[in-house]
């Protein structure tokens, strides 16, 4: 990789202010004749806070209004072009290679992703009270996808400039000092932010681009917001009850259909600081709204028997009864379905069959909702002032826990921080290392 980069900085009177960037990239695992690609970028704004007639406002601290544009180009990974053997597990003592299963295709572009947003950042009150607002949008295209082609070819995908997604949203940041005096500072910070996403295109030979089906079908289809599990629901009478097989167990669908997005509905974060004195507190609260995760581990701990829930309430001994009906199902080849002669089911079954169900029935047993709050991190300090100290004026000393407490989540089983988040595959859930919980201690001397 090569790269030059400029930049640019003006200013007017302290009201007026404008920023450029410029870069060009050469990257080597592009194609010789198109491994160039530039991206500018281009910030202004308007402090209006500067002009007399809002100096003479008392409750009026700062006042900006701002606009950016920017461009940001991407390369692929190494060997995506032409053909290349890969390393195998040696066969007595030979070393041995072969090919990938994807078709690397040497006409390739940069990815290319093109963005704007607008901002106002207002701070009242001798900035006792403030916020910021923020409004995005990002386009990227031309990105580096492999896309399924048939296994006639010999390769399961081929690297393709395949996708255009839009990316757009909202960001709000309110921030206060609630209480100031000579001894005490309370100083508190609210964000929010919120994110919709489609798939605008993918390439004229799919609409729907697979991203993982090792254990369930995560997909990104145009039209649709960007990873969509799919995955096999329930059955349900007319009545919205679940449909009960002849064997006891719940039915499940003929198709695979969606099932969610690993998309939050927003995010948000809480953050506080107190001092009193020379003593400081504070605390951090984080969360989000909404999306789906796939869990794994839950479908596996159901399966052997491993959740607490499969021996509640004397399941083992007793079996239960499922809640449902029963009916004559017809699937249709659309994937819709019709039930009829409808009756209340009456089959009892064992634990072993209910919990096994949830492993090998309807995908919707382990698709949960992502919604958590977490308190993210506490710390507590005191300062020592020294007066009349020659060399060391101040030593600070800190103590602080991260990842101490999870108030609230919707799944009970699973953390949604566990999911995967490599690369294009998220929102998957696999036996995955439960967050550590951290404590550290500093010092920090001031000369």
């Amino acid at each position: 990789m090569a790269s030059v980069y400029g930049s640019f900085s003006l200013g007017y009177n302290d009201l007026l202010y404008l920023d450029g960037t410029v870069r060009n990239d050469w990257s080597s695992t592009l194609p010789t004749d198109n491994n160039s690609f530039i991206y500018p970028s281009l910030t202004g704004s308007f402090v209006f806070s500067q002009l007399e007639a809002f100096k003479q406002l008392d409750w009026l601290s700062f006042g900006k209004i701002r606009l950016g544009w920017a461009q940001v180009g991407n390369d692929t990974d190494p060997y995506q072009l032409y053909k290349v053997y890969e390393p195998e597990q040696s066969y007595e003592g030979q070393a041995s290679y072969g090919l990938p299963s994807i078709k690397p295709n040497a006409n390739l572009k940069p990815e290319i992703t093109s963005s704007w947003e607008t901002g106002l950042n207002v701070q009242l009150f001798k900035n006792r009270l403030g916020f910021d607002i923020t409004y995005y949008n990002n386009n990227s295209r031309n990105q580096i996808l492999p896309v399924p082609v048939s296994s006639s070819f010999g390769y399961a995908s081929k690297v393709f400039n395949a996708g255009k997604i839009n990316n757009k949203g909202l960001e709000i940041v309110l921030n206060g000092t609630p209480i100031k005096n000579e001894n005490f500072t309370w100083d508190a910070t609210i964000n929010w932010a919120k994110n919709k996403n489609k798939v605008i295109k993918l390439d004229d030979q799919v609409n729907t681009l697979s991203l993982s089906n090792s254990l369930v079908e995560l997909v990104a289809r145009e039209g649709e917001s960007y990873g969509q599990f799919l995955g096999y629901d329930f059955v349900y009478a007319a009545d919205g009850q679940r449909v009960v097989q002849a064997d006891g167990t719940y039915m499940k669908t003929s198709q695979l259909v969606p099932l969610g997005s690993i998309l939050p509905d927003f995010t948000f974060g809480f953050q506080n600081s107190f001092r009193y004195k020379n003593f400081s507190l504070g605390f951090l609260v984080s969360g989000r709204v909404g999306g789906k995760f796939f869990s794994q581990t839950y479908k596996v701990g159901m399966y052997s028997g491993i959740l607490d829930k499969t021996a509640a309430n004397n399941i083992r001994e007793t079996g239960v009864i499922l809640d449902g009906v029963k009916g004559d199902v017809t699937f249709h080849s659309d994937g819709t379905y019709a039930v009829e002669n409808v009756q209340q089911n009456t089959t009892n079954i064992t634990a072993q069959q209910w919990a096994r169900n949830e492993y090998n029935g309807p995908t919707t047993f382990s698709i949960f909702d992502a919604t958590y709050v977490k308190l993210r991190e506490v710390t507590l300090g005191y300062n020592f002032k020294l007066a009349n100290a020659k060399v060391i004026k101040n030593i600070g000393v800190n103590v602080y826990g991260r990842n101490l407490w999870n108030i609230y989540t919707k799944s009970k089983y699973i953390d949604p921080e566990f999911t995967s988040s490599g690369g294009n595959v998220q929102g998957i859930e696999g036996g995955n290392i439960p967050v550590p919980v951290t404590y550290g201690f500093n010092v920090n001397l001031k000369f």
